[in-house]
């Protein structure tokens, strides 16, 4: 039984700037009470358009970065469960509005949020504390959809607030940005007929 300081809230997600095509930020709802929270990190029917084939949980150390990681055929769900991220993206799809942008966007467990990333956006995460997030994909793995870059080429136009991050080794020997572009689909206004 609910008592009268037990609530549900939805709190509008974070400030974003405008996010290209496809990309979305989803506030969660929470559920809070005396004893804590439970927040629903995915519900198929708010996110109609995203079909989960695999979940993984991802724990990093404070100034790890993951990435920069391009997919030319799934979508990724990222919701951060505990700690903070910064999410790098840089819409590689020639014909989209946000083509060649960089930005970041700010996740944090204590303000649920997801960040759905469609194909064609690369992506990297970086914890910016310890931190837990899950990641959704709407196909299997496929380590042939698992593409990157150097997360610090400046064509990706993103001002990380770092200089030296904990990179695995895969990921330290990325190639450019210019070397995966041309790889990339042309974006298509799904919106028009």
């Amino acid at each position: 039984m609910l008592r009268s300081n037990d609530r549900t809230e939805v709190r509008p997600a974070p400030a974003a700037p405008s996010l290209p095509p496809g990309v979305q930020l989803l506030p969660l709802q929470v559920h809070r009470d005396s004893r804590g929270a439970l927040a629903e990190f995915y519900r198929q029917d708010r996110v109609p358009e995203f079909h989960a084939a695999q979940w993984q949980v991802t724990t990093s150390r404070a100034a790890t970065l993951r990435g920069m990681h391009l997919h030319l055929t799934h979508t990724d769900y990222v919701a951060v469960l505990e700690g903070r991220v910064s999410v790098g993206l840089h819409d590689l799809r020639a014909g989209s509005p946000a083509f060649g942008r960089g930005q970041l966007i700010e996740l944090a467990g204590r303000d649920p949020a997801a960040l759905l990333i469609p194909p064609g956006v690369a992506h990297a995460i970086l914890s910016r504390s310890a931190s837990t997030y899950v990641i959704g994909i709407d196909r299997a793995y496929d380590l042939a959809d698992e593409l990157g870059c150097r997360w610090d080429d400046p064509q990706l136009d993103i001002a990380w607030p770092i200089a030296t991050p904990h990179l695995s080794a895969r990921d330290a020997a990325l190639p450019a940005l210019r070397a995966i572009a041309p790889l990339v689909a042309p974006w298509r206004n799904r919106t028009s007929t």
